[in-house]
């Protein structure tokens, strides 16, 4: 009997679930007969399917699929709708943008969990000062609440390279083989993590886990200007030299004149301003390419206004995701260890709309699949 989620033959190639998944099965041995070895490779998509009225659609077939391998058709051969292993990544860390208040993230993170459906598992993990996970994998929506309201808190800086990494390998162990993860950041990496971030989001893309990010950005660059507004229109070394020699001794950094003139002398709190919006701008750009391999939703809400939005949409994108099957016409079998196959799809049926990963990466021998 084939069983996807044996342990499986050492001597193939395996690739990360999300990418393939090949299982052996074994005919029943006979006393005068050597057993005959069945291998069967399989490859795990997952992918999100709405109808015509821009709602789940419940009534997915594997005939309503077109796929392509590198461009060669594959035959659908299942299509399964499963509860969804949802891991939230709460990044609580960076003391410089004044718009990622925990209050904000606990919550964003709370309407998110309300909106889930009840079999979905919930993961929560916090990122600030130190990587880790505040609640296991659980069915009970009280209880991750009350572990964000409880347990969460905020920090310094944000080592977010450390968390994609914990993450992949925490989604390894999920409960449900829909796997997800949900990042709610400004993506500004202030911390000197322990893994680069290549490395990070090439073990995250791996697990098969579809990938969504609500980001802070728009709202923080807003309110980084404002703060930038106070500081930036006079620096000390364009105000006029009668007004500096009338200054009194400095116990703040910025000095307004009685005459409107504004002088900034903190020229190391500018610096950290201009660094972290550059954080911010460079790191989401990663997240975005990552969102967008996995299959995920990438999310800029322009206010705080807007974050019910969008976890309304990325509730709905987990609920109607479907993982598909296919056996690959090319045999992973003999794929070198690290080949990416890139995958497209398309829709059979007027109406239907459908989105997924665009590749897997098939990886090393003697691996397991879970």
């Amino acid at each position: 009997m084939i069983n996807g989620r044996a342990l499986l033959a050492s001597s193939l190639l395996l690739a990360a679930f999300g990418g393939a998944l090949i299982a052996q099965g074994q005919t029943p041995p006979r006393e005068e007969q050597e057993p005959i070895t069945v291998l069967t490779e399989e490859v795990l998509v997952p992918i999100v399917a709405y109808n015509e009225l821009g709602r789940p659609d419940p009534t997915l077939e594997p005939d309503d699929i077109l796929l392509l391998e590198d461009g060669v058709p594959q035959q659908v051969r299942s299509v399964r709708r499963l509860p969804a292993s949802v891991l939230l990544v709460l990044d609580t860390g960076g003391e410089v943008n004044p718009a990622k208040t925990l209050q904000t993230t606990r919550h964003v993170a709370i309407d998110l969990i309300e909106q889930l459906r009840p079999d979905d598992q919930i993961a929560i993990m916090q990122v600030n000062d130190d990587v880790r996970i505040i609640q296991d994998w659980t069915t009970d929506k009280k209880a991750a609440a009350r572990a964000i309201i409880e347990r969460l808190f905020s920090g310094r800086r944000t080592f977010l390279s450390d968390a994609l990494a914990k993450a992949a390998t925490y989604l390894t162990e999920s409960p449900n083989a829909n796997r997800h993860a949900v990042l709610i950041s400004d993506g500004a990496e202030t911390g000197k993590s322990q893994i680069s971030y290549e490395e990070a989001a090439r073990r995250l893309t791996q697990t098969g886990a579809t990938v969504h990010l609500i980001s802070y950005i728009r709202f923080s660059q807003k309110a980084l200007e404002r703060e930038s507004a106070v500081v930036r229109p006079r620096t000390r070394s364009n105000v006029p030299e009668e007004v500096i020699r009338e200054l009194p001794p400095q116990s703040q950094p910025i000095y307004r004149t009685p005459g409107g003139i504004t002088i900034d002398l903190d020229r190391k709190r500018r610096k950290l301003i201009e660094d972290y919006e550059e954080a911010m701008r460079s790191g989401t750009e990663r997240l975005r390419g990552l969102v967008e391999r996995t299959g995920g939703l990438a999310l800029f809400p322009d206010s705080t206004a807007e974050l019910k939005t969008q976890t309304e949409r990325v509730a709905r994108d987990i609920a109607a995701q479907y993982l598909i099957t296919y056996t690959p016409r090319r045999a992973l079998a003999s794929a070198p260890a690290g080949e990416v196959r890139h995958i497209e799809i398309a829709p059979r049926r007027i109406g239907l709309q459908l989105k997924a990963r665009r590749s897997f990466v098939t990886i090393a021998k003697n691996a397991v699949a879970r």
